[in-house]
């Protein structure tokens, strides 16, 4: 009976002996792995910051080749003599001696009476409230401004 105690108090010492995770050795892993952490947060922020740059620079400049190749062509096509007139024609009403220009346009639409002036005397609004509402007003009014080229007008 004496062995018994014996082989039971010793192996009893010995789980407690055992080197196995107590609180104080948990404590210290915890925080080592906190330490890692916030030690590669930064590099990690700021290479994610930096592939996310590089994504936009690529984008511009692809869409920077895009604009050059345009405007490439545009100047090819500006350097042929006859785009260049044919242009010049369309956009200037140039015409070669001897020809004579017509701009056709077209004809006025008649238009239903504007209505009359309001002149609200009673109006008891700021200043800056009726303000506002005559340029509301007056940007509602279409614009009826109208070219014409007269056939006489000197070349």
């Amino acid at each position: 009976m004496g062995e018994a105690r014996t082989v039971e108090r010793t192996s009893t010492i010995r789980a407690a002996q055992r080197p196995g995770l107590t609180t104080g050795r948990l404590t210290v892993v915890v925080i080592i792995a906190a330490a890692l952490l916030l030690t590669l947060a930064l590099p990690l922020r700021e290479f994610l910051n930096q592939r996310s740059l590089i994504s936009d620079l690529e984008a511009s400049t692809a869409a920077a080749r895009e604009r050059v190749e345009q405007l490439q062509k545009e100047a090819d096509a500006w350097a042929d003599d006859n785009y260049a007139m044919s242009q010049a024609r369309e956009r200037f009403h140039l015409q070669y001696p001897g020809e004579t220009g017509y701009v056709v346009t077209d004809p006025p639409q008649p238009q239903a009476d504007p209505e009359p002036l309001q002149q609200n005397v009673e109006d008891n609004s700021a200043w800056y409230e009726r303000a506002l509402r005559s340029v509301q007003d007056a940007q509602e009014q279409p614009d009826e401004s109208v070219v014409a080229v007269r056939p006489d007008a000197p070349r």
